[in-house]
């Protein structure tokens, strides 16, 4: 999608799915600016299975580092 020469943004893939949960209800990640409502991973398998967490109304895009793929802010 947008890519730098260190990092790109770019759609959900299925491989994300696991790490997705515990980053969006990590409160210290989410700031004070994004909503602190909890995302549960049942209603988020539900969500990339219908659309794959991207529509018109909302869309989630991580930062992932170029060389290896691996989202910003995630652990190895």
């Amino acid at each position: 999608m947008i890519r730098g020469s260190t990092i790109h943004i770019r759609h959900i893939h299925s491989s994300d799915r696991a790490l997705l949960a515990p980053l969006l209800n990590d409160h210290d990640l989410r700031g004070e600016y994004l909503p602190s409502a909890l995302v549960s991973p049942s209603e988020l398998e539900r969500k990339f299975a219908g659309d794959g967490v991207a529509n018109d109304a909302f869309t989630r895009l991580p930062i992932v580092d170029s060389e290896s793929d691996r989202t910003i802010g995630s652990r190895p």
